[in-house]
C-alpha cells in the first residue's frame, strides 16, 4: 500500500464516529451509538470479563479463521460481543466511566480497522507499522490484536523512539506512516471524553 492510500485512510475515520457508521453488526444493538471513542477509552459499557461464548465456539471460529480469514471469524465474535447487553445503568454512548474491557473492545475496533482497508489485522499491523519502523521481528501471532503482537524489546524500543519523535514534531517520524503531529499528541495524551 503506497503512502497515499495510507493517507486517504487516516483522514477518513475520526474517533467520535458511531460504531453503526462503520460497523453494520452494530445496527440495532445498544452499542450502535457509541463511539470509537467509546470503545477505545473502555467507556462503551462492554462487560469487562467480555460477552459469554458459547461452548462451541472456538471450533467454529476457527473454522472461519481457516476458511474465510481472521475478519471473518473476528466478525463472530463481535457480533456476540455486541449483542450481549451491556453493563447495567450503563448507556454507551453517554458513559464516562471507565470499565477495562480487554478483548472485545480490541476485537471491535481491529474489525472496524479490516473493513475499512481490506487487510486483515495482521497485514495491516506488519505493512502500516512494523516494517516502516524497521520493526523486523514483530508480528501478530493468530491474528490475535488483544495479546497476540508480538516483538523483541528492540524492535518495542523503535516502536517507543517513534511516538515520541511524533510527539515531539520530527518530520522523519511523522513521514514514516502519515500520521500528523496532532495524531501523536492525541496517541500520547490520556483520553478524554
Amino acid at each position: 500500500m503506497d503512502s497515499s492510500e495510507w493517507f486517504s485512510y487516516v483522514f477518513i475515520i475520526s474517533r467520535n464516529d458511531k460504531l453503526h457508521q462503520w460497523l453494520p453488526l452494530a445496527i440495532g444493538t445498544a452499542y450502535e451509538n457509541a463511539s470509537l471513542l467509546d470503545v477505545a477509552s473502555h467507556t462503551a459499557c462492554l462487560t469487562g470479563d467480555g460477552a459469554p461464548l458459547p461452548p462451541d465456539f472456538f471450533n467454529e471460529y476457527g473454522r472461519q479463521a481457516y476458511l474465510n480469514g481472521f475478519p471473518a471469524a473476528r466478525a463472530l465474535w463481535v457480533n456476540i460481543s455486541l449483542h450481549y447487553a451491556p453493563m447495567s445503568n450503563c448507556i454507551p454512548d453517554l458513559n464516562t466511566q471507565a470499565t477495562y474491557v480487554h478483548v472485545d473492545g480490541v476485537m471491535i475496533l481491529a474489525l472496524i480497522e479490516e473493513t475499512i482497508t481490506g487487510l486483515d489485522f495482521g497485514t495491516l499491523t506488519k505493512s502500516w507499522i512494523f516494517e516502516p519502523l524497521g520493526m523486523s521481528s514483530a508480528e501478530v501471532k493468530d491474528g490475535n490484536p488483544a495479546g497476540g503482537l508480538w516483538a523483541t524489546l528492540s524492535d518495542l524500543g523503535l516502536y517507543g523512539q517513534w511516538l515520541v519523535q511524533g510527539y515531539n514534531n520530527d518530520p522523519d517520524a511523522i513521514a514514516k506512516t502519515v500520521l500528523r503531529h496532532q495524531d501523536f499528541v492525541d496517541l500520547m495524551s490520556p483520553i478524554q471524553k
